[in-house]
């Protein structure tokens, strides 16, 4: 009868169940599915108790019964996904007895994707009624191998032992999503004192669940405009290393990382301070010798205009002659930036009057030619009225007299010679003619 049972066995296994389920009968059993929390990554998660019961215990006949009994009888747990994989040795299976019970149950044959349950029976009634009332598997152990989201679930799939309600494929295991979380807080940047930039990747939060709800928290809280937003931004006044935590509330699962913003110096002073009226006149050339740059090594000029600095570009107290086109438009702009150091720049708009008309010189008094002790003792020259209310400034020979009225009178031989006047406009830009 022992032999028989082997080589019932023996045909078992090499020609599938389904020769073993026509000559046993057994009782139909209900399974609660071992399932697993959320992988977060890569990890190890433990699955809650497999347990396979018989429908009606009055019947005390489980997974036994006839042709059910004998030595190392089995069936094997397999994983669907070759992404992951047991934890060999890691779980436990007990049995509940019934009248004829087990000697032994245990879990073994591990490979990465099977593990076998193996009953030994006491075979104390001739090896007719062994019966087992419940099977419960403890403490499986699953691991991931995988950086994105996938599931699996474990089926019954082989042995050598039929179990009415668990045949091959029959799941009894499933494990929700692994799930990895991954967070960018951005490059590390450089900024100047003063200055602000904004942190965070493009996207700050990826992966997660099917559906992820990311919570960010950002930490040291020195100088972000927040410390819950994807991007903030940062005006550290040295240098800070900041760290982002992104969480998807849907799993539970979560990821770090840093970023280091550098403070590097502070922003230049930069000042353009004309020596030139503004307005200045048209033709006059404008003096920025009081321009310049503190806190960086020099300074670059440019125009917006058609005009040309002189001796260069990058002498901060330079000149600026404008251009035929700066004239016409009336205006044009003069730009500073800082050069050796932190970014800056400063502008100013430099705006052109017209010259005054040339005045003209009348004699009102006399004449240009006379006798010193003649019958004319005197000339009197008077120029064309200033615009706007502005000065006068007589020369004689090209030499200032400094006289400044409308009129001069001349009535000695040393004050004969060649005489002009320069006309000032009283509005503006002062222009002279």
């Amino acid at each position: 009868m022992i032999k028989g049972r082997f080589l019932l066995h023996f045909f078992a296994f090499t020609l599938g169940l389904l020769f073993l389920g026509v000559t046993a009968v057994f009782s139909q059993v209900t399974i609660t599915q071992g399932t697993a929390p959320t992988i977060c990554g890569t990890g190890t998660v433990t699955l809650s108790d497999i347990v396979i019961d018989e429908v009606n215990d009055a019947n005390n006949e489980a997974i036994g019964g006839a042709n059910g009994s004998g030595s190392g009888v089995t069936f094997i747990l397999e994983l669907n996904n070759a992404n992951f994989s047991f934890v060999n040795g890691a779980g436990t299976a007990t049995s509940t007895s019934g009248t004829d019970d087990v000697s032994s149950i245990s879990l073994g044959g591990w490979t990465a994707t099977t593990v076998t349950i193996t009953f030994d029976f006491n075979n104390t009634g001739g090896g007719v009624n062994d019966k087992i009332d419940a099977i419960t598997i403890s403490g499986l152990q699953v691991n991931s191998g995988i950086a994105g989201n996938e599931s699996y679930i474990i089926t019954r799939q082989g042995g050598s032992v039929s179990i009415n309600g668990l045949a091959d494929g029959t799941q009894v295991g499933s494990g929700l999503k692994a799930s990895v979380v991954v967070a960018n807080a951005g490059s590390d940047v450089s900024i100047c004192s003063g200055e602000s930039v904004q942190i965070g990747g493009t996207p700050t939060a990826s992966g997660g669940g099917d559906s992820p709800i990311y919570t960010y928290s950002w930490s040291p809280s020195t100088g972000l405009s927040s410390t819950t937003s994807a991007n903030p931004n940062a005006s550290p006044t040295s240098t800070e290393t900041y760290t982002v935590t992104v969480t998807d509330t849907s799993t539970g699962c979560f990821d770090t990382d840093d970023i280091t913003v550098t403070v590097t110096g502070s922003v230049p002073t930069i000042t353009i301070a004309p020596a030139t009226p503004n307005p200045a006149c048209k033709g006059d050339f404008i003096d920025l010798s009081g321009s310049s740059v503190v806190g960086a090594t020099g300074g670059v000029w440019s125009t917006s205009g058609d005009g040309g600095f002189s001796p260069n570009t990058t002498t901060v107290a330079a000149n600026y002659q404008p251009g035929a086109n700066d004239i016409i438009n009336g205006s044009v702009t003069l730009t500073l930036t800082a050069t050796g150091g932190c970014p800056g720049s400063e502008n100013t708009v430099i705006s052109f009057e017209a010259t005054p008309a040339t005045p003209t010189i009348t004699v009102t008094l006399g004449t240009t030619t006379f006798c010193e002790d003649g019958g004319t003792t005197s000339v009197t020259l008077q120029s064309s009225a200033a615009p706007n209310g502005g000065t006068y400034l007589w020369y004689k020979n090209g030499i200032s007299t400094g006289i400044t009225t409308q009129d001069i009178t001349l009535g000695t031989v040393a004050e004969s010679g060649s005489y002009t006047v320069e006309v000032t406009d009283g509005a503006g830009a002062l222009c002279t003619s």
